[in-house]
Order: structure tokens, then sequence, then C-alpha cells
């Protein structure tokens, strides 16, 4: 099974946090019994600090998600006002161009006119 990079990214945190942990209560000077204690109560802690981590993150998630999806939203709202604008701006252009035509159309037609009266 392939994992995403979020995937691992929570992993390597929770291995960070667990590895600190150890390291700290390792190098801590205590008795026997009160080390046990110590990690007895920090391996109790675990699984609500995950479950901690797991609900910033899905916090976090939401947030990102939310705004990608308005900034996307937006943008696509943007995208479809300008292609109205350039349509209606290349209507435009094609009706002052189809006038031209017809104006130099009937240009041409009078001189075609005067040149077969003048024969």
């Amino acid at each position: 099974m392939s994992r995403n990079k979020g995937d691992i990214s929570f992993l390597a945190l929770i291995l960070g946090i667990l590895t600190g942990t150890i390291i700290t209560l390792l190098f801590t000077p205590k008795s026997g019994k009160d080390f046990r204690e110590d990690i007895k109560g920090k391996v109790n802690e675990l699984p609500n600090e995950a479950e901690k981590i797991m609900k910033d993150f899905k916090k976090i998630y939401n947030e990102m998600y939310n705004f990608l999806k308005s900034f996307s939203e937006e943008k696509a709202g943007l995208a479809c006002e300008n292609i109205k604008q350039g349509s209606e701006k290349v209507k435009q252009i094609f009706e002052e161009q189809k006038e031209k035509a017809k104006a130099a159309l009937e240009e041409a037609k009078k001189k075609i006119d005067e040149k077969l009266q003048e024969k």
C-alpha cells in the first residue's frame, strides 16, 4: 500500500514525539520505580497526544481545503468574466469589420457599375 506525504509526515511526527520522550526519560536520573511510573504515564498519554495531533491536522486540512476551494471558485469566476468580456470585444470587432466590408463591397459595386456604364 502506498502512502502519501501527509501520512508519512504524520508518522514521522508521532515517531519524533515518542523518540524524544524516551530519550528524555533515559537521561533523567530517577529510581527504577519512578522511571517505570514515568514511562507508564507517558505511554498512557500517547493516545491522547495522537488524538490531539489528529484533530489539529484535520482542522488545518479543512481550513486549507476550504481556502483552496474558495480560491479556485473565485478564480473560475474571474476567468468566466474575462471570457465573457473577451467574447463581447470579439463580437464588437467582428461587427465593425462586417460593416467596413459591407461599405467596401458597396464601393466596389459602384465602381464596377461606373466602369460598365462608361463602356
